[in-house]
């Protein structure tokens, strides 16, 4: 065999047999099979000539027609290239094996040069690999089976998420069959009300048939965090039944109405519940997405002693200050900070603008590569990720945000308080205690309506779903909180929304003074000043060759404007309306021009010489790309 530590030597490049020109064998016009060697030709004309007068024992093809594979005695192995594989077209197979077995150029090829990526679906369709062979000084075709092992896994996995699918719409169907026959008992046990007293021995069975649809629907719901407690939800109706059978035993007269309640506190309790669940399969959906998105192997830089090796995890295994690379196409799977490359990636799950990352720039785990490569060090992983921190089933923002705690609070213990006031009242008033105990049941079952906080809990968990795909991330429920209560939101806009280089876009003069003189006086104010707007104007100056005033006892005023001397002794001043007014100078007379600029979107600087208002410059600043987004 072959040391490992010598490098082949690389073969000669094939020549067509017809006219001896060198040929690329990717890029032959025809290949034929002579004694289990390929043989490339020019084109159609130069393979005719060359196998004119051989022996019809030739086998050919053309190069868009390859031969049949066979895959013969491949057992399940770790290193594809070492696989003993017979190719065959015809003849017999035991003596190709012998020849594939005798040959240890063919069974271990130094170097592959190519494999077709196709996914194989029968043994005949199995993509080749090209291996170039040195001693041979050609090419041998070998048969790849490790595309056939990552499709047989793939194929289970497929098979695995349809049961489990299968399995969720079953067990939906039967919830839905509960909440059915829960409902339509409630409700038929309430309506026999109509039809008097030769209904009542069927009231307390039917509500009966709606309480135990009841209970089995919530016991068997997965638990979420969301949900208020068990008893909260179960016990009023459970209680209301235990009462109406007692009074039903006891010949009470009261029987027929607290059936009636029982019946329509379970029904509505199961059609609420079946409403809610139903809403939040679309969150919960989007969230199996997210989870789906972000469950993808990463390159990670493993330190060796000599040089880096690149080893592939899942996403969720790395851990903070780990390195990894992506490139284009890739989805990164943690949120990190790029410490070497740039690229041009969609920063987020379901991003459609392109942004710009470099060094220096965090990144979150979601985000796609679209050209360029990265390393990355890793900030968080795992549930920890910021598309992941608050959709986990430890942290749901839904559970743990102040006004869903609040709405749980109220229907886990003010129920129980409202239902001994009320039952107190009652029997206070001189009522029988079934009539108080019923009453405090009806004043639990009013208070206590647990559907309140789920339906509290859904708009959270949709609102912060909406909120990841327009790519905003809360990193606690308080913070969503905070948000759905602020009115304004401030941003800055330079360097943010603005590219942070206005131009000028507007010079006008006031009274007799030339519009130059005007330009010439603000750059001589505005040398001092390192803001854009300064910038701006220095620059307008030298595009039109127009000489800056000088000027003396020049003071910068932050978020004013600059107030100076001018050569000829009169107080000169550059800046808004705010600083003009503070000098006691009047801008009355272009108030009404300079709220229409400001109303175009435009910056607008006064120019006041003397205490008189002398020009207005109108500056704006360009859209940084994906700004409106």
């Amino acid at each position: 065999m072959q040391d490992a530590n010598v490098r082949p030597r690389a073969a000669p490049t094939p020549t067509c047999p017809a006219c001896g020109k060198e040929i690329d064998p990717l890029r032959a016009g025809q290949v034929s099979i002579e004694d289990g060697r390929f043989v490339y030709f020019c084109d159609a004309t130069c393979k005719r000539e060359a196998f004119e007068g051989r022996s019809s024992r030739i086998r050919e093809t053309l190069t868009s027609d390859p031969p049949a594979v066979m895959l013969v005695d491949v057992p399940p192995i770790s290193n594809p290239l070492s696989a003993r594989a017979v190719l065959t077209q015809s003849g017999p197979v035991s003596g190709e094996r012998e020849r594939y077995k005798s040959d240890p150029q063919i069974a271990e090829p130094a170097e592959i040069e190519e494999s077709v990526p196709t996914a194989p679906t029968t043994l005949r369709s199995i993509p080749i690999a090209t291996a170039r062979n040195p001693a041979l000084g050609g090419t041998k075709s070998r048969p790849v089976v490790e595309h056939a092992h990552a499709d047989a896994e793939e194929d289970d996995a497929a098979a695995h998420e349809a049961r489990i699918a299968k399995r969720a719409g079953d067990r939906r169907k039967q919830l839905d069959l509960l909440a059915g026959v829960g409902v339509g008992a409630g409700l038929l046990a309430a309506a026999l009300v109509l039809g008097g007293p030769a209904t009542e021995a069927a009231r307390v069975p039917l509500a009966a048939v709606a309480v135990v649809a009841l209970i089995a629907r919530v016991l068997l719901m997965p638990r979420d965090p969301s949900s208020p407690h068990l008893l909260s939800v179960l016990f009023p109706p459970t209680a209301a039944l235990a009462l109406a059978a007692f009074a039903r035993l006891h010949g009470s007269s009261h029987a027929s109405s607290i059936a009636s309640l029982t019946g329509l506190a379970a029904a509505g309790s199961l059609f609420l519940a079946a409403l809610i669940e139903r809403a939040f399969e679309g969150v919960r959906e989007e969230r199996a997405a997210i989870v789906k998105a972000l469950s993808v192997d990463v390159r990670v830089v493993k330190k060796g002693a000599k040089e880096d090796e690149i080893v592939t995890r899942p996403s969720h295994e790395i851990k903070p200050g780990e390195h990894v690379v992506v490139e284009a196409g890739d989805v990164v799977g943690v949120d990190a900070l790029v410490v070497a490359g740039s690229a041009s990636v969609l920063a987020w799950l379901g991003a459609h603008a392109e942004a710009t990352k470099s060094e220096g720039d965090a990144i979150v785990a979601g985000a796609k590569i679209v050209s360029g490569r990265l390393r990355l060090v890793t900030t968080w992983g795992g549930d920890d990720r910021a598309w992941l921190r608050l959709t986990s089933s430890s942290s749901r923002l839904e559970a743990s945000a102040p006004l869903s705690r609040f709405s749980r609070t109220i229907v886990e213990r003010a129920a129980p308080v409202a239902a001994c006031g009320v039952g107190a009242i009652v029997l206070a008033n001189g009522a029988s205690v079934v009539e108080a105990i019923a009453s405090g049941i009806a004043g639990a079952i009013a208070i206590g309506a647990w559907g309140v906080s789920r339906v509290v809990a859904l708009h959270h968990a949709r609102v912060h779903a909406l909120a990841l795909a327009h790519g905003v991330v809360f990193k606690d429920p308080r913070s969503l909180y905070d948000a759905g209560a602020s009115d304004i939101a401030v941003i800055c806009a330079r360097g943010t929304v603005l590219m942070g280089e206005p131009e000028i876009v507007a010079l006008e003069a006031v009274g007799s003074i030339d519009p130059d003189r005007v330009l010439s006086l603000a750059a001589g104010a505005e040398a001092v000043s390192e803001h854009p707007f300064a910038s701006a104007i220095l620059r307008a100056a030298r595009a039109r060759s127009v000489r800056t005033e000088s000027v003396r006892n020049a003071s910068v005023h932050d978020g004013l404007g600059v107030t100076a001397l001018s050569a000829a002794g009169e107080q000169l001043v550059v800046g808004g309306r705010a600083l003009l007014l503070r000098e006691r100078i009047s801008v009355a007379g272009s108030d009404a021009r300079v709220s229409e600029l400001e109303a175009e979107g435009r910056s607008v600087l006064l120019v006041a010489l003397g205490s008189k208002l002398v020009g207005i410059i109108a500056l704006q600043d360009g859209l940084r790309a994906g700004a409106r987004g």
